[in-house]
């Protein structure tokens, strides 16, 4: 009886794969008597140890961080101090840029909790902050523009004049000038400041002397104040 194509195809892989193994066999023998045992545990830590590192390899390629959270931050100040503070990915590295420069690193704590003390430049200041696990990188948090101002605004009275002296019916003094803070206040009472810094109040005046106090703050709270004093009689 003639054997099937199938039967023949069988036997020949059967062949084949009992000549690979005894080949294979061979080779172990010949390396083992040759170079050892340690050879053949070396070439299998070798080859163990590569297949970790395509693991730990395709692991880091697929790590996220998430963005810190900066706690909130006031848009001017009159301090160059600045504290910065925020929560992060725990047992990490925070790093701080302002105006896209790389200026601190802190580590982060087992809480997510991370802070710098950074001294500000004149002008404004842009402040964000990143993480850094291993070699991933995280996208910045939201960026916090803050103003450091260190020079009080400017003043200027028009009316009255130092000394003047108001005679007659009309107990009211106009109080007006110019300034570039944002806020101005007569005394106690608050002034309207215009868009280019004018302002005017309408001061009621008593019988003799009358110290009016004019002040004018700024948004980072620098203030300037001047003082005048009038005369009331009737």
């Amino acid at each position: 009886m003639r054997k099937s194509r199938l039967s023949k195809n069988q036997e020949r892989r059967i062949k084949k794969n009992l000549i690979l193994s005894i080949v294979g066999s061979a080779l172990i023998i010949i390396l083992l008597l040759k170079f050892g045992i340690p050879f053949l545990v070396n070439a299998s830590l070798i080859i163990s140890g590569s297949k970790t590192q395509k693991t730990e390899t395709i692991e880091d390629k697929t790590l996220f961080v998430a963005a810190p959270i900066l706690n909130s931050l006031s848009s001017a100040t009159n301090s160059s101090r600045l504290i910065i503070s925020g929560f992060g990915e725990k047992e990490t590295i925070a790093e701080l840029f302002v105006n896209n420069d790389l200026k601190d690193e802190s580590r982060i704590d087992k809480s997510g909790w991370f802070s710098f003390e950074y001294f500000l430049d004149e002008g404004n200041n842009e402040i964000k902050v990143r993480i850094i696990k291993k070699e991933t990188k995280s996208n910045f948090s939201d960026k916090a523009i803050i103003v450091y101002i260190k020079t009080p605004p400017d003043l200027e009275i028009d009316t009255p004049r130092d000394g003047e002296e108001f005679i007659g019916n009309n107990k009211t003094a106009l109080i007006s000038g110019k300034t570039n803070g944002s806020d101005v206040f007569i005394n106690d009472f608050k002034g309207i400041v215009s868009g280019d810094g004018l302002f005017n109040y309408e001061y009621s005046l008593k019988d003799g002397d009358n110290i009016i106090a004019i002040t004018t703050i700024d948004s980072a709270g620098n203030k300037t104040k001047k003082e005048i004093k009038i005369k009331y009689s009737h």
